[in-house]
C-alpha cells in the first residue's frame, strides 16, 4: 500500500538532477551519479526529455524513495527505423522496500510508452516477465579471450585515440559495421558526440581507438570499456570491419591494454557473426565461449509494429516462393489474436481480435510474439521448448518468411 505522503513526479529542475544522481549513487554506485548527470545534462536526445525520468518523492522530507527512467533509443530493423524505450536505472531506498513502488513505476512507464514500437530492459534475470517483458535480442556474453594465449605478431597496423574530427568517419564505420544485423541500434554523430565526450565521465565510458594502416590513413575502429568485466576482465565491445592483420592487431592491442591494467583475460562482446570472433578461433587462441544474455523486451502495440513492419514483410516474400500473397495470416496469442491481411505480397491491414479465433495460422503463448516478431526465435525453435506453440498444417514454411531468425546486436548510445 503506497501512503499518501509519497508523490509520482518527475525531473523538472536542475536540483532535481542532483537528488537524483545522489539517490542513484546511493544505489548502484557513484559512477552513475556521473552517468545520471551527463545523460540529463548532455545526451542529445534524453536531455530533451526530463518528464520520463520519473521517481516517488516523500513530501515530508523531500527524499526519493524509489526511481526509474525511460531512454529513447532508435533501432533499425532492415530499413524501418523503430522507437524504442528502454527502462533504465531502476532503483528503490531499502526503507521503502515490498510497498509497491516499482510496481508502481513500471505502470507509469508504460504510459510513457505511448506512440514507441518496444520497450527493452537489461534487467535481472526472470523478474521483468511479470511486467510483459520477454528475452529476445542478444545482450551480453561472447567470447572470454586469455592473456597468455596471445602471441606477438609484427604488424604494420597502429593505432590512436578519436578526436571529434574522426566522427564523420565513424558514423560511416558503424553503419558498414552493422549492415550484417537486421536489427542494429542507430547512431547519428551527436550520439558520437556524446560518447567521446560527456560519456567519458561515466559508468558506460569506453576509449575509441581508431586504426590506422601503413600510410596513416584511419581505416576502422573499436572501443574498449573503462569499466572491467566484473571488476575483473577487459571488456572489447565494438569492432568496426577490418582486414585479418588489423583484427589480429587488435587484439594484441586489447592484450597490451589489459596487462597494463592488470586484467586476466579479455572478453570480447560484439556481435556473434563478426569476423574477429572467426580469426579468434581460427589462430586457436585460448579462448571460451560465455554465452549470451538477452534484452528482455515488451511490446506495447503488436498491431502497430505489425504495420511498420509492413515493408520487412514484403522485402522477406518477394524473394520467396510466397512473392504474391493474398491471404490472411492469423498470429493468435490464445487470449488475443492478430490478423494480417496481405495483398499481392503486401501487408494491407491488421486486424486486432479479442473474442478467440475460428482458426489459426500460429498459435503460440503471448510471451512469445516478441521473441518471434523480431527473429530472436523461429517457429521450429520456439516449438521445441513450448508444446503450445503450434501452426495450421503446410503452414509452417509461409511463417519461416514471415518470420526468421535473424542476427542482431545493439551497441550502446550512452
Amino acid at each position: 500500500m503506497i501512503g499518501s505522503h509519497l508523490r509520482l513526479t518527475h525531473v523538472k529542475t536542475n536540483e532535481d538532477i542532483e537528488r537524483l544522481a545522489a539517490f542513484n549513487a546511493m544505489i548502484h554506485g557513484d559512477m552513475v551519479a556521473d552517468m545520471t548527470r551527463h545523460m540529463l545534462l548532455d545526451h542529445p536526445t534524453i536531455k530533451q526529455e526530463h518528464d520520463k525520468w520519473i521517481f516517488f518523492e516523500d513530501l515530508p522530507s523531500g527524499k526519493i524513495a524509489a526511481a526509474l527512467c525511460l531512454i529513447t533509443w532508435q533501432m533499425n530493423y532492415e530499413g524501418v527505423i523503430l522507437k524504442a524505450g528502454e527502462v533504465g536505472i531502476v532503483g528503490t531506498d531499502e526503507a521503502y522496500r515490498q510497498q509497491g513502488l516499482n510496481r508502481q513505476l513500471m505502470a507509469k512507464h508504460r504510459e510513457l510508452l505511448a506512440g514507441y514500437d518496444l520497450s527493452h530492459i537489461q534487467g535481472i534475470p526472470y523478474f521483468y516477465r511479470q511486467f510483459g517483458y520477454e528475452y529476445a535480442i542478444p545482450l551480453e556474453g561472447g567470447l572470454r579471450l586469455y592473456l597468455e594465449s596471445i602471441p606477438h605478431i609484427e604488424t604494420s597496423y597502429t593505432t590512436r585515440l578519436a578526436t571529434v574530427d574522426d566522427i564523420p568517419a565513424l558514423v560511416g564505420w558503424y553503419e558498414t559495421m552493422n549492415t550484417s544485423l537486421s536489427i542494429s541500434a542507430y547512431r547519428d554523430a551527436a550520439i558520437w558526440n556524446y560518447l567521446l565526450g560527456a560519456g567519458m565521465q561515466t559508468e558506460t565510458a569506453a576509449d575509441t581507438w581508431i586504426v590506422l594502416d601503413a600510410q596513416q590513413q584511419a581505416i576502422g575502429y573499436f572501443r574498449v570499456a573503462h569499466h572491467n568485466d566484473f571488476g575483473v576482465g577487459l571488456v572489447l565491445n565494438e569492432v568496426s570491419s577490418l582486414p585479418h592483420e588489423a583484427l589480429l592487431m587488435v587484439i594484441q592491442q586489447a592484450k597490451a591494454i589489459a596487462i597494463e591494467r592488470g586484467n586476466p583475460y579479455i572478453r570480447v562482446n560484439i556481435v556473434p557473426n563478426h569476423a574477429l570472433n572467426t580469426v579468434i578461433q581460427q589462430a586457436e587462441y585460448d579462448a571460451t565461449d560465455q554465452g549470451r544474455y538477452a534484452w528482455q523486451i515488451h511490446l506495447p502495440d503488436p498491431v502497430a509494429l505489425f504495420k511498420k513492419l509492413a515493408p520487412v514483410f514484403a522485402n522477406r516474400l518477394a524473394t520467396s516462393p510466397f512473392a504474391r500473397l493474398s491471404q490472411q495470416v492469423v498470429i493468435d496469442t490464445y487470449r488475443q489474436a492478430y490478423v494480417l491481411n496481405f495483398e499481392q505480397g503486401t501487408l494491407q491491414s491488421v486486424d486486432h481480435i479479442t473474442d478467440g479465433v475460428a482458426s489459426s495460422t500460429l498459435s503460440l503463448p503471448p510471451n512469445l510474439l516478441a521473441p518471434l516478431m523480431l527473429g530472436h526465435h523461429d517457429r521450429a525453435k520456439l516449438s521445441e521448448f513450448y508444446p503450445d506453440v503450434m501452426w495450421a498444417g503446410g503452414s509452417q514454411a509461409l511463417i519461416d518468411v514471415l518470420f526468421p531468425k535473424v542476427d542482431s546486436f545493439l551497441y550502446t548510445q550512452y
